[in-house]
């Protein structure tokens, strides 16, 4: 096995380490008054109750498509699509997770400042922005 099928999975690791960091940064930072901590909890609950309606619809069509994809074209390219569908499946679960616990504690450190608020909420951002691609960076490495 040379180096260059290697670094793939060594960056998306990195990568998944660095946005569990994050996650832990934000998980530690105070949550906000218990109104801010309501208003999270029901924007939690709403944006899950959306995310398995949407996946009761998905989710058949995925594999559908997979089947198609795989009689018409080859399996290998049937595989690539269901691991793409299940990977995007999971990055949708990722993103309203740290969304969520990032926004209410960034509406929390409003209070003390423009820049406290901004690292809360540009830390959210990059922990979805690392997690995401290095999904797609090991997925991509290990069907090649």
């Amino acid at each position: 096995m040379e180096i260059s099928e290697i670094l793939p999975f060594i960056a998306g690791i990195a990568s998944f380490l660095v946005a569990g960091g994050l996650v832990a940064w934000i998980s530690k930072q105070p949550a906000g008054t218990k109104e801010m901590m309501d208003i999270s909890n029901a924007v939690k609950v709403g944006a899950a109750a959306f995310l398995k309606r949407e996946m009761t619809i998905i989710v058949p069509v995925a594999i559908a498509l997979t089947l198609i994809i795989g009689v018409f074209l080859t399996p290998s390219n049937g595989l690539a699509f269901a691991v793409g569908a299940a990977l995007s499946a999971v990055a949708g679960i990722i993103s309203l997770k740290i969304t969520v616990k990032a926004a209410v504690r960034a509406a929390n450190l409003s209070s003390e400042g423009l820049g406290k608020t901004f690292a809360m909420a540009f830390r959210g951002g990059a922990t979805v922005g690392l997690a995401v691609p290095a999904m797609a960076l090991m997925a991509i490495a290990g069907l090649y």
